[in-house]
């Protein structure tokens, strides 16, 4: 079987915000760098050639990894995230920034040969600033322990003080991390900051990966060919943690990345009987494709599934964060609203009317572009259908009539369904 590639988290930066949040993450960065001049904290022998070896690591291991879906989130965990904070521990600063960068340049030359298409160059250079930045608000923390470290031969890094310090450098490095990179793409996909929200499962099941760093560094500061046994749990995590991709793979639909079907099921019975002790009101919109037949049959089933896939997009991306959409049958969609009321819910479903209607899907092997229309259906929990069954018949009820008042309409559940 052919490894899985996650969906891609990063946004691209077409909002002026993005850019600016890139710029100042960049130039901080490069303040960082000139700045700083620590010696490494456990130091390598041969700095030169741990500089190598750490940054061909990087790439010998960042094609392996995990991830897990968090709020429609693919949140992905390099095996490669460890090595960074142990190159701080056993660099100096500046060997330290020197060995980021080529990292990226050697993960940038392993994509290549594996025929992946690389990275973005603005993401590959934020991944090198953001590192950089981590690392130096790391290196604060780790600057305040050293004296104590090296009171004694050898350094007690065992002793409660410094590991603690070690403990607390690693989870500083990561919320930065983290926090940064979700504002990034908060900003990236045109949301206001308010929605950003950094998952404490992914984050904690992501600092657990990453304390690993602290043994495999020790290690390598006083024999390199010892310290790579250190990574032998790494192999190990990535069987374990290889769960989350079974989870993936079992919820989500591939064409699209949404949620599939059977999972979007579950999802709306979880939230009715969430909803029913809380008295929250819930929203099921039942979404069509406007004779999505004709496109197949004009256009070939292969732009039928690029309409399908840029459709979805476009549902993702009008939908608020909290919102969960799915692909339920070929060209049928369906989206659960928490919190939202009748009025909130039908001017979305318009909104999503109206840019479907508006939307020239150019799928590039065409002369002109394809244009597709949609039918909605809303319905509400309790007021339409106070179970799941009967919250999706009445959803369904309002799809069937607003299909039958033409198409390229929405409208709302009419009545309270058995």
């Amino acid at each position: 079987m052919a490894r899985f590639e996650p969906p891609p988290e990063a946004t691209p930066l077409e909002t002026t915000s993005a850019w600016t949040f890139w710029a100042f993450v960049t130039l901080s960065a490069i303040a960082c760098t000139v700045a700083l001049h620590d010696g490494a904290y456990w130091p390598s022998p041969m700095p030169v050639v741990s500089i190598v070896a750490l940054a061909l690591l990087v790439a010998i291991v960042s094609p392996f990894g995990t991830f897990q879906t968090v709020e429609g989130l693919a949140e992905y965990a390099s095996l490669a995230m460890p090595i960074g904070f142990a190159m701080l521990l056993v660099l100096g600063w500046r060997d330290f920034t020197i060995a980021i960068a080529l990292g990226e340049l050697c993960n940038f030359v392993s994509e290549r040969s594996r025929k992946k298409n690389p990275t973005m160059w603005y993401i590959r250079t934020y991944n090198v600033c953001m590192q950089i930045v981590a690392g130096a608000f790391a290196e604060t923390v780790l600057r305040m322990v050293r004296p104590i470290a090296h009171a004694s031969p050898g350094g007690v890094w065992l002793s409660f003080a410094p590991a603690l310090t070690l403990v607390l450098a690693a989870l500083i490095w990561k919320l930065c991390d983290n926090v940064a990179t979700t504002v990034l793409i908060t900003l990236a996909a045109g949301r206001p900051l308010t929605s950003a929200r950094v998952s404490v499962r992914v984050f904690f099941s992501q600092f657990a990966l990453f304390l690993i760093a602290i043994p495999f560094a020790r290690l390598w500061s006083d024999n390199i060919w010892v310290s790579l046994f250190a990574l032998a749990p790494l192999g190990v995590a990535y069987r374990l943690l290889g769960l989350p991709e079974l989870e993936y793979r079992a919820t989500t639909d591939e064409r699209t990345g949404l949620t599939n079907a059977g999972a979007f099921d579950r999802i709306v019975r979880a939230a009715v009987a969430s909803a029913e002790s809380g008295e929250k009101s819930l929203v099921l919109l039942a979404i069509d494709i406007d004779h999505f037949k004709s496109v197949n049959d004009t256009f070939g089933h292969l732009a039928g599934d690029g309409v399908i896939a840029r459709f979805a997009a476009i549902l993702t991306e009008i939908a608020r964060r909290e919102d969960v959409a799915a692909r339920t049958g070929g060209e049928e969609f369906a989206l659960l609203m928490r919190d939202a009321d009748r009025t909130a819910a039908l001017a979305f479903a318009e909104r999503l009317r109206a840019r479907v209607e508006t939307e020239t899907f150019d799928l590039g092997s065409f002369d002109a572009p394809i244009t597709v229309t949609a039918s909605i259906g809303v319905a509400i929990y309790p007021e339409d259908g106070a179970t799941p069954l009967a919250l999706f018949a009445a959803a369904d009820a309002a799809l069937y009539r607003a299909k039958m008042s033409g198409r390229n309409a929405v409208r709302a559940a009419e009545r309270i369904v058995a």
